[in-house]
């Protein structure tokens, strides 16, 4: 065959499947009409736009505007979406047992010549009107029929239960659609008065009747109840406001969401019964039932709805945090990268964790009781002279276009007098005179070396050149060390350098359990202990005193102000045997004979 006739053919085969494949895809397939074939109706369902249905109880029309379905007859209002889908997919999938061919005046007997119950789907193209008539013979089937088609089908009668539902049925029982997070105001109005909270910065505040810090979660959880509520039962009619107690309502609602050109306002009349209550929401027709529960959600008093945290702040962007304790100097913490510094201790370092506990400490306090709204009596609570203030602040070493160099205060809280388990206190941008539980003063240290660095030495074990270690009533132990083993240069009997090996360990990374602030010097030292460290060239001197009673060991460091307090096992490591035999335990007493019972 010539070259030429290939390539012709093969064009010619190419645009015929081409073709084919064209023809195909706008033509059903047989499985696809088979299919179709098998049910009452065919429409596409995604371009349907409205519903009419008649039943003996109602003419119901129903709309689709946008994805949402709402009620045109007997009621305008929402309808129930989810409802009216499933409504309109047992007429989409409808399936015919049986066709009958029947003549004009059979229809009588199929109880479809005056039809009690018919529906109609409405999109362009859309199928005829949908007759139902009486039921067949058969049980569970029904006769149906189609507008102007003498062609009888016995279907599933379970089509009836959908079609002969009230227009009630098919409303939306959602008091409102509205997305509880967009609310950003709302109003509560009663006859004790209005209460109004705005959302700032993704935190409520109330404005009236006080402008107070609002609880984030209470007020969410009441929108969100609020929104998410059930309406009980749609009262008949648009009913008379005047005998529902709608007229002057006992309480009414308001909720703004951002963007919306009204806000939804929902207004309470008098009760039903104990569990419901009547209610309108202005935005929808007629009148409800609903819980009395949501009533009663919502007659708060402005205090139960404020924010019960003494203090609210952001610690990622303080930088300062200055204590200032009566009578006493101020102690100011300084963030340096990640960690802190005690600035009134010149940059030595702070115990990081502790400044983020003070923090989180403020924060997490619970005011026991709103006290007053006004500040004017401060002297009344202490708070005119603190015992102790503690201010958090953020810092900028230089000129930006957002603030200028230095310090700029975030909050400042303030402590006064002692209320038995309490204490009064007092954020200085706020009027309002709170109490607290005392034991939140805790967390406040007010000496300088509280807050210092709980990490006594930061040596290396191998570094460690030479061990002094005194205890009273004992030979004094030194060892030293050059490149080989340990050696010792006082005292008697071979070295232990297990035990010294484990010394070592423990003393280069001594940690305190905490601080004691100044305290007093340790009298009667129990343990006396220097070691030289090669890499720093200085020795490092540490004091041990007595047990406290509750196996912890008050020390000082020489170069660190104040005392601190050492757990059992740091004490009991520094104290091992470095060196000669430790003196054997007294060996166990035997127990005395016990009595003989007296006689009776």
């Amino acid at each position: 065959m010539k070259p030429r006739t290939t390539l012709f053919l093969l064009i010619f085969a190419a645009g015929l499947f081409a073709f084919i494949k064209f023809y195909e895809s706008k033509q059903p397939g047989t499985r696809e009409a088979a299919e179709k074939g098998q049910y009452v109706v065919s429409f596409d369902s995604d371009k349907v736009t409205g519903i009419d249905i008649a039943n003996k109880e109602d003419r119901i029309e129903l709309r689709k505007q946008g994805s949402d379905w709402f009620l045109e007859r007997p009621v305008k209002d929402r309808a129930d979406s989810s409802a009216v889908e499933q409504l309109l997919s047992a007429i989409e999938y409808l399936k015919k047992d049986t066709a009958l061919d029947a003549k004009s005046d059979q229809m009588k007997e199929f109880g479809l010549t005056n039809s009690q119950l018919r529906v109609r789907v409405i999109c362009p193209g859309g199928p005829p009107e949908i007759l139902l008539g009486n039921d067949a013979a058969v049980d569970g089937k029904t006769y149906l029929g189609i507008d102007r088609s003498n062609t009888v089908y016995v279907v599933d009668s379970s089509i009836k239960a959908q079609l002969s539902k009230k227009a009630d049925d098919l409303r939306d029982r959602r008091l409102t659609p509205l997305d509880g997070t967009l609310v950003d105001k709302f109003s509560i109005k009663t006859a004790a008065g209005l209460i109004e909270a705005e959302k700032l910065q993704g935190h409520w505040q109330l404005r009236k009747p006080i402008n107070a810090r609002g609880d984030d979660q209470k007020i969410n959880d009441l929108i969100a109840q609020i929104v998410n509520t059930r309406i009980d039962t749609f009262v008949p009619g648009n009913g008379n406001p005047v005998a529902y107690g709608l007229e002057e309502p006992a309480l009414t609602v308001t909720l703004f969401t951002t963007g919306a050109q009204k806000p939804e306002v929902l207004d309470f009349g008098r009760a039903a019964d104990k569990e419901k209550v009547y209610a309108r929401l202005e935005s929808r027709n007629g009148i409800y039932l609903l819980s009395a529960k949501l009533e009663d959600a919502l007659g708060k008093k402005p205090d139960d709805l404020r924010d019960r945290h003494l203090l609210r702040i952001n610690f990622d962007i303080v930088d300062r945090i200055n204590i200032e304790p009566a009578g006493k100097e101020k102690i100011v913490l300084a963030r340096k990268q990640e960690s802190w510094v005690i600035k009134s201790l010149g940059d030595r370092p702070a115990n990081s964790a502790a400044a983020g506990n003070l923090s989180s400490a403020l924060q997490e306090q619970m005011v026991t009781a709103f006290v007053a709204d006004v500040s004017s009596e401060l002297a009344k609570y202490g708070l005119d002279k603190p015992q102790v203030k503690v201010t958090f602040s953020s810092y900028a070493s230089e000129n930006t276009p957002e603030s200028t160099a230095g310090e700029r205060p975030i909050e400042t809280v303030a402590f006064g007098k002692f209320d038995g388990d309490n204490v009064y206190a007092r954020l200085e941008g706020e009027p309002f005179i709170v109490s607290v539980n005392k034991a939140v003063l805790d967390s406040i240290f007010t000496h300088p070396a509280q807050w210092q660095d709980l990490a006594i030495f930061k040596l290396k074990p191998e570094e460690i050149s030479s061990i002094d270690v005194i205890k009273p009533g004992q030979p004094e132990i030194a060892l030293e060390r050059g490149k080989g083993p340990w050696k010792l240069t006082k005292g008697e009997g071979p070295v232990n350098e297990t035990n010294v090996q484990s010394f070592c360990n423990t003393l280069a990374s001594l940690h305190a359990v905490r601080w004691l602030g100044s305290g007093t010097p340790i009298q009667n030292p129990e343990l006396s202990l220097t070691v030289f460290d090669t890499r720093n060239k200085r020795p490092f001197k540490l004091t041990i005193g007595k047990e406290n009673g509750q196996e912890m060991w008050d020390a000082a460091a020489e170069g660190l102000p104040g005392t601190f307090i050492l757990s059992k096992p740091d004490v009991e490591a520094l104290q091992l045997t470095l060196a000669g035999t430790a003196r054997p335990s007294p060996a166990p007493q035997p127990l005395p004979p016990a009595p003989a019972p007296s006689a009776r």
